[in-house]
C-alpha cells in the first residue's frame, strides 16, 4: 500500500478514513462498477478498492464529494470561460466603458467575493496561506 503523505494515514487506515468521510460517494461509484462495499475482503480486495478510489475519474461521485463542485470544470471549460471573459471585457472597453463592467464567468464552487491579493488588496494573511498550503479551501 501507499505510505502516509503530509500526516495523513495511508494504506488500509487511509481507506477506512475515506470510507468514513465519503462512504456514500464511494459506494455509488462501486455500484456503477457492479461492486458493493460489503464485498470488501471477498470479491473486492483492499488493493482493488485503493486502485478504484485513486483512479476515480473527475466526474465520479467520490471526486465531487472530496474536491467539491470545482471538479465539474476541466481545462476546456476554464479556457472557454477565460476567452468569453476576455471578449466581454474587450467589447465593454471598445464601447467606451459604458454601463457596469461585465461580470466574469466563474467556475462552480468559486467564491462570489474577490479573493485576489497583491499591492491593491494587501498581502494574503498567513492563516489563509497556511490553510491553502495544507490543502484546505
Amino acid at each position: 500500500m501507499e505510505r502516509s503523505q503530509r500526516g495523513k494515514p495511508g494504506g488500509i487506515l487511509g481507506l477506512c478514513d475515506l470510507i468514513e468521510s465519503h462512504g456514500e460517494a464511494i459506494e455509488y461509484d462501486l455500484i456503477a462498477l457492479g461492486l458493493r462495499l460489503d464485498q470488501l475482503g471477498d470479491e473486492l480486495s483492499w488493493r482493488d478498492l485503493w486502485v478504484i478510489v485513486r483512479q476515480s475519474p473527475i466526474d465520479s461521485a467520490f471526486a465531487r464529494a472530496s474536491a467539491g463542485e470545482s471538479v465539474a470544470w476541466g481545462i476546456n471549460e476554464h479556457l472557454l470561460a477565460a476567452v468569453v471573459n476576455a471578449l466581454n471585457t474587450a467589447n465593454w472597453q471598445r464601447g467606451g466603458g459604458k454601463g457596469g463592467r461585465p461580470k466574469p464567468i466563474k467556475p462552480p464552487g468559486s467564491s462570489s467575493k474577490d479573493q485576489s491579493y497583491g499591492a491593491k488588496n494587501g498581502a494574503i494573511p498567513i492563516s489563509e496561506f497556511n490553510q491553502w498550503w495544507e490543502g484546505g479551501t
